[in-house]
């Protein structure tokens, strides 16, 4: 409980923060911090379980006196709880935002649940090198989805473009759970999921007007049931130690899940004469 309070102010203020003081590319080296992990890793090493626990606890603990002190972004205005909370029910730009803030966000935590054990019982493979490369080009990704909308790149183009190849990533583990295809998946939805995670902040902080802190909050609140439910349906199927459950079908309906959500998402969930820049 205490990490999830934690994590989920970290993300949410963390990533406000970050854009209010560098723009979209630091919002972009914000995502690299907190993507790459080297659990995987350190399970081919079979090193005690207690060592990740401490370099995590660790990791979090330094961040602490790089705080700085001031800061000239602007409080938000109150944004009644009761009132965000309708607003993001009933608006379909809202629901829209989770198909790629879910791929962004979720989808690579449910992935880290079951894609090297998915390799070991379906394909035999010591796979956690592959679950750390994952993690590791997602977080090159992000920084470059950071980078792109910097630039001016489309949210649509990076969207789309993005969770296709993501889907394809989950296709292929799908269809070839081996060593080469763990790789190659390994490096197509850390490429493909990640692209679009720069998008989802910039506009969840306008999916609803007036209220751009609650439509950010709601919009990872949202994305964070997902894992709740979808972890153990895909570990059903995708994660059983035998090797005989229904992996294959499991990873197709992920695949088909994020390119239906680049699909919907094609064009900007905010049109681009509200997207203007906020001062907070």
């Amino acid at each position: 409980m205490l990490t999830g309070i934690g994590l989920g102010l970290a993300f949410l203020f963390g990533g406000v923060f970050a854009r209010h003081e560098g723009g979209p590319k630091l919002v972009g080296l914000f995502g690299v911090g907190i993507t790459l992990g080297i659990g995987g890793l350190l399970a081919d090493l079979d090193v005690d379980w207690r060592l990740a626990f401490v370099l995590s606890a660790l990791v979090g603990v330094s961040a602490l006196p790089l705080l700085p002190r001031h800061s000239e972004a602007q409080p938000p205005e109150h944004e009644p709880l009761r009132e965000v909370t309708v607003q993001a029910a009933t608006s379909s730009r809202f629901w829209r935002l989770q198909g790629i803030a879910i791929p962004a966000f979720s989808v690579p935590i449910v992935i880290g649940c079951w894609f090297v054990n998915y390799l070991v019982a379906f394909g035999d493979v010591a796979a956690g090198a592959a679950g750390f490369l994952v993690f590791a080009v997602s977080a090159a990704s992000r920084d470059l989805s950071g980078q792109l909308l910097a630039r001016g790149a489309p949210p649509g183009v990076l969207s789309l473009f993005g969770l296709a190849i993501g889907a394809g990533g989950a296709a292929v583990l799908a269809l070839e759970p081996s060593l080469a295809g763990g790789l190659a998946s390994a490096v197509l939805m850390g490429v493909g999921l990640s692209l679009p995670y720069e998008v989802v902040y910039e506009e969840g902080l306008r999916v609803l007007p007036g209220s751009p802190i609650g439509g950010l909050g709601f919009t990872q609140a949202t994305t964070n049931f997902f894992p709740i439910i979808v972890t153990p349906l895909l570990g059903a199927g995708a994660g059983d130690g035998d090797g005989d459950g229904d992996g294959e079908v499991a990873w197709l309906a992920v695949a088909a899940f994020v390119l239906l959500g680049g699909i919907v998402n094609a064009r900007p969930v905010v049109p681009p004469d509200e997207a203007q820049p906020l001062d907070a």
